[in-house]
């Protein structure tokens, strides 16, 4: 997944860590330290913690991911970042069970993304960034953030802001950790935490899966 465009975007991000030297694009093969790719040569089935892939190969790199990277300059919005790609989507998410919600959503991501979602949530607005590194900061500022599993997701993981993953039961392998992580198994379960989480409105009793596996 990673072309010309994606890996631009991502320059900026990685230069604002205060961990990374500096990073450049290349066409030349370099020597490397580590080769994040040969994950794939021990977890064919992509199963597990996908932040943990990485690790299979090079368990020195294991570390505490409960432990937030802050990304910033930021500034506070009380929006919820909204984000859907067209991959990993969980059953029977039928998103106009939140439209509710819409009115205080921002989504991110591409413009024929939001173009598919906004019609099950009205009023949702759409808020386009030049790269990664402003995406990061736009989703710490966020009041809640709600995507499914994807590269905006990841970065509220890493900055572990309030945050809830649509999962995709035929991928599972994106799973909250650490603080103010949530898991949205159905469309039900997904209006409870916002509920919660936004409302202040829990109720207690439990969402049933049913509803959304029929």
């Amino acid at each position: 997944m990673l072309n010309r465009t994606v890996a631009e975007m991502s320059v900026p991000l990685f230069n604002s860590l205060d961990f990374i030297g500096e990073v450049l694009i290349t066409s030349d093969r370099v020597k490397t330290d580590y080769n994040f790719d040969l994950f794939r040569t021990v977890n064919r089935q992509y199963t597990g913690h996908i932040s943990k892939w990485v690790t299979y190969v090079y368990p020195e790199l294991t570390c505490d991911l409960s432990e937030p990277i802050y990304i910033g300059p930021y500034e506070k919005h009380d929006k919820i970042v909204f984000n859907r790609t067209q991959r990993y989507h969980g059953n029977n998410f039928d998103y106009l069970s939140i439209r509710e919600y819409a009115p205080q959503m921002v989504f991110v991501g591409l413009e024929s993304e939001y173009n598919i979602i906004r019609k099950k949530l009205p009023g949702m607005e759409y808020h386009h960034v030049k790269d990664f590194l402003e995406l990061a900061m736009f989703i710490r500022g966020s009041k809640f953030f709600v995507g499914n599993q994807s590269m905006a997701f990841a970065l509220a993981e890493i900055m572990k802001v309030p945050r809830c993953v649509e999962v995709c039961r035929g991928a599972h392998n994106v799973i909250p950790t650490g603080a103010n992580g949530y898991e949205a198994w159905t469309i039900g379960n997904l209006k409870q935490i916002l509920d919660g989480n936004i409302n202040n409105n829990v109720t207690g009793e439990p969402i049933g899966i049913e509803e959304d596996v029929r």
